[in-house]
């Protein structure tokens, strides 16, 4: 994922350069290429996001497991 968004800044500045010296096409060529690692970004960026929400969710879930846990054997050592 940092390789992509490295490129994506590369391509940045490429097209800035070409925008102001080069020829249409060469544009398009770098706008397209732009594009499809911007792309590939932010497919990368959502699973990361996704993945650190399911790890968050699932350390919370162990949580509230162990705190009940912990809330039962209470009640059962008050009841013995």
């Amino acid at each position: 994922m940092l390789a992509e968004h490295e490129t994506v800044h590369i391509l940045g500045r490429k097209i800035l350069q070409v925008r102001q010296s080069g020829t249409r096409e060469e544009l398009h060529r770098l706008l397209g290429q732009l594009h499809g690692h911007s792309h590939r970004f932010q497919e990368g960026l959502g699973q990361a996001v996704k993945a650190m929400r399911d790890n968050a969710a699932a350390t919370a879930s162990r949580r509230c497991d162990r705190d009940v846990g912990i809330q039962e054997s209470g009640k059962k050592l008050q009841i013995d």
